[in-house]
């Protein structure tokens, strides 16, 4: 269940990142208004995720989660480049991903 909620954080981060970015570019309150809640959203799966294992551990995995989902969001919506110092850093933090999981 720990796997499911760090999940849905993940997701639920990221996706209102994106939709945050679209504000800064439209300046449309929904946009603002609906990243908010995506927030929200997330930090009711991050506290669920607390009750099966610690806060270092679910933060860890949770933002790590979630910049690699934006990451992947970035180049793809909005196109986005990452120079080869970045890729290696993101490289990085997906092993260290699967390294904490353990």
């Amino acid at each position: 269940m720990f796997i499911f909620y760090i999940i849905l954080t993940g997701v639920c981060d990221a996706i209102a990142s994106v939709i945050l970015r679209i504000w800064v570019n439209n300046h449309n309150i929904l946009f603002l208004i609906l990243g908010a809640l995506g927030f929200a959203i997330a930090a009711l799966f991050f506290a669920l995720s607390m009750q099966y294992k610690g806060l270092a551990i679910a933060n860890i995995l949770w933002i790590s989660l979630a910049t690699i989902i934006l990451t992947l969001l970035s180049f793809l919506i909005f196109k986005e480049n990452l120079s080869t110092l970045q890729i290696i850093g993101i490289i990085i933090v997906f092993i260290g991903t699967l390294l904490v999981i353990k």
